[in-house]
C-alpha cells in the first residue's frame, strides 16, 4: 500500500508559528502533526504502507531528514517530491507524477484523525468525512442514496450538507485521478491563480467514478491556531500522556494528561490538563492549562488558559491568553 502527502503550503493560518517551521511540524501532544498523522495511517491501513510519497515545497534538508525518519520508523520507503511553485494543492500532487499509480491513500498534512482500524479496504474510491456543525468553512459531501458521493461543494454559504471532508482519501488507482488534475491543468482552470483539488474530484464524479462515504470518530482540523489547542487536547486525552524521565519537577505539580518533553525544569509550577511542553524548556512561577509551549523557550509568572508559545522564546508577560511565535521575547515593565 502507498501513502501520499501532499504538504508543500505555506501555513499562513498558523503564523506566526508556522514562520520558522513548516506547518506540518508544528508539535502537537509531543509530536509534529505529520508524525501523527502518518502514525494514524498506519493504523488505520488494512495493509502494511510500504511506501510514503510527500510533496514539500523548500523546507531544508532538517525537514527531509524527519520525513525520512518517520518513514523508516515504519519500514517503508520514502520518496520526496517538491513543488516549487505555488500552484495548488492539485498542481502539489501532479509534482509526484511517477508515484500516481496504482492503490493508495492520499492524505493532507493538516487532518489529525481516529476512527477504527479498516478491516479491508474499500470496495472502491472512498471519502472520509466528519458530520460538523457549521459546515461553511469546509468542502463538504452530497450523498446520494446508495452513501456515495453525488457532488462536492466548497465552503457552502448555504446549508447543503453537514458531512465535512476531512482530507483522508483511497483511490483504487490513483492514476484516474492524476488524469483527471492533469485535465484542469491543461484546460488552464485555476481558481485564483490555483489548481483545485476539489475541481479534480469533481471531475471524476462527472466522469461517473464511484465515492463511498465514510466518517470518521475524531477529526482534528490543524489548520488554525484555535484547532492545533483543540487537537493538543484530543489527542492527549486519547492516551498520549507521556512525561520524560529527564523532566525536572520542583515543588511543581503535573496534572494529566499531558506531555513534557526531554530536560524540561518546572519550578513553583502547576501545569495540566492539556497541557505540552518542548524538549529543554523552563517553566518558573506559572499555571498553564490547555497550552503549547515550544522548545528551549523560558517562562516565568504566566497564569494563563489556551496559550501557544513558540519555541527559543522568553516570556515574562501577565496575559491570560498567548500566541507568540519562535525566537519572540515578551515582558512587561513596570
Amino acid at each position: 500500500m502507498k501513502l501520499i502527502i501532499p504538504m508543500a503550503g505555506f501555513g499562513t493560518r498558523l503564523r506566526p508559528h508556522s514562520l520558522t517551521r513548516p506547518k506540518p511540524f508544528v508539535q502537537v501532544a509531543g509530536k509534529a502533526m505529520i508524525e501523527h498523522l502518518v502514525d494514524s495511517l498506519v493504523d488505520f491501513s488494512p495493509q502494511p504502507i510500504l511506501s510514503m510519497v510527500f510533496i514539500i515545497g523548500d523546507f531544508g534538508q532538517n525537514a527531509s531528514n524527519e520525513l525520512q525518519r518517520i518513514a523508516k520508523k515504519h519500514r517503508a520507503s520514502c520518496h520526496l517530491f517538491y513543488q516549487k511553485n505555488k500552484l495548488g494543492l492539485a498542481h502539489a500532487i501532479n509534482c509526484a507524477s511517477e508515484q500516481l499509480q496504482g492503490p493508495c491513500f492520499l492524505a493532507f498534512s493538516d487532518s489529525l484523525f481516529s476512527a477504527p482500524k479498516l478491516t479491508k479496504l474499500p470496495l472502491t474510491n472512498c471519502i472520509w468525512v466528519k458530520a460538523v456543525a457549521d459546515p461553511s468553512s469546509y468542502g463538504v459531501a452530497l450523498v446520494n442514496e446508495q452513501n456515495e458521493v453525488a457532488a462536492i461543494v466548497e465552503k457552502p454559504q448555504k446549508f447543503v450538507s453537514e458531512l465535512a471532508i476531512i482530507g483522508i482519501y483511497y483511490f483504487e488507482a490513483i492514476q484516474t485521478l492524476q488524469s483527471a488534475i492533469q485535465t484542469i491543468i491543461h484546460q488552464e482552470r485555476p481558481l485564483k491563480g490555483e489548481y483545485s483539488f476539489a475541481d479534480a474530484l469533481s471531475l471524476l464524479i462527472e466522469q461517473k467514478q464511484r465515492f463511498q462515504i465514510k466518517e470518521v470518530d475524531n477529526w482534528m482540523d490543524g489548520g488554525t491556531l484555535k484547532n492545533i489547542l483543540k487537537a493538543n487536547q484530543l489527542l492527549l486525552q486519547q492516551g498520549r500522556h507521556r512525561i520524560h524521565p529527564s523532566v525536572q519537577s520542583i515543588h511543581s505539580k503535573i496534572i494529566p494528561p499531558c506531555s513534557i518533553a526531554e530536560g524540561v525544569r518546572i519550578s513553583n509550577t502547576i501545569v495540566g490538563p492539556f497541557v505540552s511542553i518542548e524538549s529543554n524548556s523552563e517553566l518558573k512561577n506559572c499555571i498553564l492549562q490547555n497550552s503549547i509551549i515550544g522548545a528551549n523557550s523560558y517562562l516565568e509568572n504566566i497564569v494563563g488558559k489556551h496559550c501557544h508559545i513558540g519555541s527559543n522564546s522568553k516570556n515574562y508577560p501577565p496575559p491570560k491568553i498567548i500566541s507568540c511565535g519562535d525566537f519572540s521575547q515578551k515582558s512587561v515593565h513596570k
